[in-house]
C-alpha cells in the first residue's frame, strides 16, 4: 500500500463465522455456499479439492485406507474452529452422496497450516486442501489416499453487505482481490 499513503488497512484473521454487519466489519471472506443471499460476493479463489494426505512414514506403521470408513480407525488430525466447538467432519463423495466423517486422533489444531505441519510430521491423516499440499505430493514428502473419494469445494468469496458505502480504499483491495474471469 506503499502507493497509497492515506489508506489504511487493518485485516483480522479469525476462522469463525463472524456477522460482519453486526462486528461492524467492511467485508469478510467465506467459502461460496456459506454467504448470506443479502450481500454481495466476489470470487476471490478457484475450487478447491481436498485430499486426504499421509507422510510416508505414517503409511508405513498403518494398513494403507481404501475406503473413508477405515479412517476411523486410523489416527487422524482434526480441525477444530472456534465456531463449531466440535472437530470439522472429512466429507467425502461415496456413491454419488456427499457423506460427512468424524474422524479421530490425538492431535486437535485450530489452523489448517498445523494440520499440514503435523501430518508432515507424522502424526496421522490429514484432510486438506489439495493446494496447500501440493508440493509436498510433488516431492513425495506425503501421499494421497483415498483419491475415488475426495470431493471439491466452491472458492473463496469476498462478501459485504449491500447497504456498504464503499470508499476508494475498499475498491482497491476489492480489484486486489477479485479473481480475473477465466
Amino acid at each position: 500500500m506503499k502507493d497509497y499513503p492515506d489508506i489504511h488497512l487493518e485485516l483480522i484473521t479469525d476462522y469463525g463465522l463472524v456477522d460482519i454487519a453486526k462486528e461492524r466489519f467492511d467485508a469478510g471472506v467465506r467459502r461460496g455456499g456459506l454467504i448470506a443471499q443479502d450481500m454481495v460476493a466476489i470470487p476471490i479463489s478457484a475450487e478447491h479439492r481436498m485430499v486426504v494426505v499421509a507422510s510416508p512414514q505414517c503409511l508405513q506403521e498403518q494398513d494403507f485406507p481404501t475406503t473413508p470408513a477405515q479412517l476411523l480407525t486410523l489416527p487422524c488430525i482434526n480441525l477444530q474452529l472456534p465456531t463449531h466447538g466440535q472437530n470439522l467432519p472429512w466429507t467425502f463423495l461415496i456413491n454419488g452422496q456427499e457423506q460427512k466423517l468424524r474422524v479421530q486422533g490425538q492431535v486437535i489444531v485450530n489452523g489448517i497450516n498445523q494440520v499440514h505441519q503435523a501430518c508432515l510430521d507424522g502424526y496421522g491423516l490429514a484432510y486438506v486442501p489439495q493446494a496447500l499440499v501440493q508440493d509436498d505430493i510433488a516431492s513425495g514428502r506425503l501421499l494421497t489416499v483415498l483419491d475415488d473419494f475426495t470431493i471439491t469445494f466452491p472458492g473463496y468469496y469476498l462478501y459485504y453487505t449491500s447497504r456498504l458505502k464503499s470508499s476508494a480504499a475498499f475498491n482497491i483491495i476489492v480489484e486486489a482481490l477479485r479473481m480475473p474471469a477465466l
